[in-house]
């Protein structure tokens, strides 16, 4: 009976490994990440922007999975600390541990301190567990998103990813291509914060046929019936993924900044301006078309195979760094036998089922999977 009001949300699994995958591909660099910036014809050169372009929906997809999941739920603040925040904090303590035996102690022969332990938990133990701390934002910040979600309508959703893209997208981009363009700094939008603006929109995305909301603002519970979508909301999910991409690919053709200008964060790229776009489409599209499968909960694929290959998507993010930096060398043999692109992508699925196989046997230890 259990099963029959919540069901798993099969879409929900589908979105975790595509996120995952994309964000492997943000990590691989000048190997495929950054190619563009050594890629002369422009064929490649547009092809390699996509891809780049593409893989920056990675993190928000979880962001917005989390909102789904999430901002629904009724929890007090102790339940708050113990069940979620207290875990991501358990996680990043031993993970950070974990990075600062293997590369400060046993690569570097730095000698072991509290101190540096502690500053390296403060500042991160990998470049990518920045997303622990963000992820630590969003939870102390759970309870008034929830509180926020009750009162919200439809239309407020729609005018929130309207502003995201005229904020983010269309004055960024007219400021690269019309450089006496500018907004003031003080033009800003918190609410457009990627730890905010995600959650809210996976909710909504998540729930927009299990509530309706009347004048008076007061969510009313409507009878859940398998998702349909027209043609023409299809239709307009896939052309505002296109020209998100595309207004992307044509910021970063604008932009076109040297290698060396290239910062930490976007690495040249026009990114975080119509990224917005890009995952509210592709969470909507993901979500309609395996909403089919999601009828069909017997099949072992819907039912076995998804569900474990997403639950690997965590201790995966956790645990890629150490296993591609380990086989880096077989994307390059790839590469200089086949073509740079086919090898960044066998090298990402090699570290995606080598990493998945250590999470998997990581959650067989007491304790492990509960954190995982």
């Amino acid at each position: 009976m259990a099963a029959e009001k919540n069901p798993r949300k099969t879409y929900i699994d589908v979105l975790r490994i595509l996120a995952i995958l994309l964000v492997l591909y943000n990590h691989t660099n000048m190997r495929g990440y950054c190619r563009y910036a050594l890629v002369d014809q422009p064929v490649f050169k547009f092809l390699y922007i996509l891809m780049a372009e593409f893989c920056a929906i990675g993190v928000p997809l979880f962001f917005m999975i989390s909102g789904d999941l999430l901002l629904g739920k009724e929890e007090n603040l102790p339940e708050l600390f113990k069940k979620r925040i207290l875990r991501i904090l358990l996680v990043l303590i031993l993970f950070t541990g974990i990075q600062y035996v293997l590369n400060q102690i046993l690569l570097s022969g730095e000698a072991p301190s509290f101190s540096s332990f502690f500053d390296l938990l403060l500042t991160g133990a990998a470049p990518s567990y920045w997303f622990l701390y963000a992820y630590l934002a969003f939870l102390f910040m759970l309870p008034f998103l929830r509180a926020m979600v009750k009162f919200l309508k439809p239309q407020h959703y729609l005018y929130l990813l309207i502003l995201a893209l005229v904020v983010n997208g269309i004055l960024p981009l007219l400021n690269v291509v019309i450089t006496t363009f500018s907004c003031s700094e003080y033009f800003s939008f918190p609410i457009l914060e990627n730890t905010l603006f995600y959650p809210l929109m996976g909710y909504f995305l998540g729930h927009e046929e299990e509530l309706h909301f009347s004048h008076n603002t007061e969510p009313v519970e409507v009878k859940k019936t398998p998702r349909t979508t027209s043609h023409s909301s299809r239709k307009l999910a896939w052309l505002l993924l296109f020209l998100s991409l595309m207004f992307q690919t044509i910021g970063t053709y604008a932009r076109a900044l040297p290698l060396s200008e290239y910062s930490t964060y976007d690495k040249g790229l026009f990114t975080s301006s119509f990224t917005a776009g890009m995952a509210v489409s592709v969470f909507y599209l993901v979500r309609n078309h395996f909403s089919i499968a999601a009828q069909n909960p017997g099949s072992f694929f819907v039912s076995k195979i998804l569900p474990t290959l997403a639950g690997l998507s965590f201790g995966i993010y956790l645990t890629e760094r150490n296993f591609r930096q380990g086989t880096k060398e077989f994307c390059d043999m790839i590469a200089d036998s086949t073509t740079p692109v086919l090898g960044c992508i066998l090298w990402i699925l090699l570290v995606y089922i080598l990493a998945g196989a250590f999470t998997f046997l990581l959650k067989k230890l007491p304790g492990f999977r509960k954190l995982l």
